[in-house]
């Protein structure tokens, strides 16, 4: 069960899933389910699952060519300062 919330939120992140899409997303598989399935009925129990195992997560941006976070002391940083030669 665990590993496929994990593996559904993972989706939801990586592919920038809306929280709506991602509620239909569940229901779609909860129908393909037997009736005694435990996943969560949507994002908001997913999430809190997750979190309740202290298996939660923090969301850090990073630039468009993915060569830097803007995390800690660049947090603030709208630009990316990387250079290339």
């Amino acid at each position: 069960l665990l590993s496929a919330v994990s593996q559904l939120l993972n989706l939801k992140s990586e592919f920038h899933i809306s929280e709506n899409c991602f509620d239909h997303l569940l229901l779609i598989i909860k129908s393909m389910l037997p009736p005694d399935e435990k996943l969560p009925p949507n994002f908001y129990r997913a999430k809190k699952m997750v979190n309740d195992l202290g298996l939660g997560y923090v969301k850090i941006d990073a630039c468009p060519n993915h060569c830097m976070l803007y995390d800690k002391e660049n947090a603030d940083m709208v630009s990316c300062s990387v250079v290339f030669f």
